[in-house]
């Protein structure tokens, strides 16, 4: 199963913590497309959509399901 993934919305409180970061530029390796494009910072709507562990949860599920 393929998941396209076309924006990672990051909490402002989650913003600068270098593990989740880590995990959003091997994910940009992974789909091969600067860091950059994925990191929005201007694009933050909301500050409490999950906490850490979460979103460190999903982006571990969705870079798991992109290496195959």
């Amino acid at each position: 199963m393929c998941k396209f993934i076309t924006k990672i919305t990051v909490p402002r409180t989650l913003w600068g913590l270098k593990t989740l970061q880590g995990y959003i530029r091997e994910l940009a390796a992974i789909c091969g497309v600067a860091p950059e494009r994925l990191l929005q910072q201007d694009a933050i709507t909301r500050d409490d959509v999950m906490a850490e562990s979460e979103w460190a949860q999903k982006l571990r599920d969705y870079i798991f399901e992109a290496r195959g």
